[in-house]
């Protein structure tokens, strides 16, 4: 895209001026594209702003079950439990697509240990449970299988 107003924001960035390329973007009404979206999670980013970078406003894609996952596990090592549970949902939410069962497997096995973590013990290991079935009953193709398996077994045996 030759956009003009991309021009400048791209020439902001490359200058180092974030602030500005943030500015300059904030004042466009073009409709969200790829290069809008990517423009501004690096001008986000060089500004400091790290949450920035999630482009919030993005159409849903499936990139955004494995952010879920992640954001999962970041909230869980953080020992925010009503976050974990909010992430985990949403990777489970996301993870319903094609191709996109392992970020929901990710985030049903925070969401299990999440319940244990609130008291429900017996619901946490039912759910824990499930994975393992889905796990190994092929739910999953190998490329998908073994991370997944590893991050399992690493996280919760």
């Amino acid at each position: 895209m030759a956009d003009p107003d991309l021009i400048q924001v791209r020439a902001a960035l490359d200058a180092g001026d974030f602030a500005r390329a943030r500015e300059l973007i904030n004042d466009l009404t073009l409709p969200p594209s790829s290069e809008l979206l990517e423009l501004r999670a690096m001008a986000a980013y060089g500004d400091g702003d790290l949450e920035g970078t999630l482009v919030a406003d993005a159409p849903d894609n499936p990139v955004r079950a494995w952010i879920a996952a992640v954001r999962t596990y970041e909230r869980l090592m953080c020992g925010d439990m009503p976050g974990t549970g909010h992430w985990a949902r949403k990777a489970m939410e996301r993870g319903h697509r094609p191709g996109l069962k392992a970020p929901a497997i990710i985030g049903q096995v925070a969401h299990a240990r999440a319940r244990i973590h609130d008291g429900a013990v017996d619901e946490g290991l039912s759910a824990l449970d499930d994975v393992a079935v889905e796990l190994t009953a092929g739910a999953l193709g190998p490329v998908g299988f073994t991370p997944c398996w590893a991050f399992f077994a690493r996280n919760v045996v």
